[in-house]
């Protein structure tokens, strides 16, 4: 099991990095193994970062990244100059398909098997 890492932002990292594509949701006791904060230090940072939406409880001990973390993320000065570049041409895309328009970035050389 690692060793917690002092600092509480630090440990609030560590519990939000548990969170991948492969596991959108994490029990505690996921969290706890994964991260090595002792379970009392999780429950409490999870409880805190659950009222502040930076998590969404699922179900009883599910949790998954809230919406507030995309809130911030879309504060990026990195996502506001992406948008403002493709901008005409996804509205170019749209106009011409009629079809409902996504952005994405491809994270690495490869894309994600379905």
């Amino acid at each position: 099991m690692p060793t917690p890492p002092p600092g509480m932002l630090d440990r609030i990292l560590l519990i939000l990095g548990t969170f991948d594509l492969d596991h959108p949701a994490r029990s505690q006791v996921e969290i706890v193994r994964l991260t090595g904060i002792p379970q009392s230090s999780v429950q409490r940072i999870v409880r805190e970062l659950t009222a502040t939406g930076m998590l969404e409880r699922l179900d009883r001990d599910q949790y998954a990244l809230g919406t507030r973390l995309w809130e911030l993320g879309e504060l990026s000065p990195l996502s506001l100059r992406l948008r403002e570049a493709a901008l005409p041409h996804l509205v170019w895309l749209y106009e011409e398909t009629g079809e409902s328009i996504h952005l994405g970035v491809l994270v690495g050389d490869v894309p994600a098997s379905a």
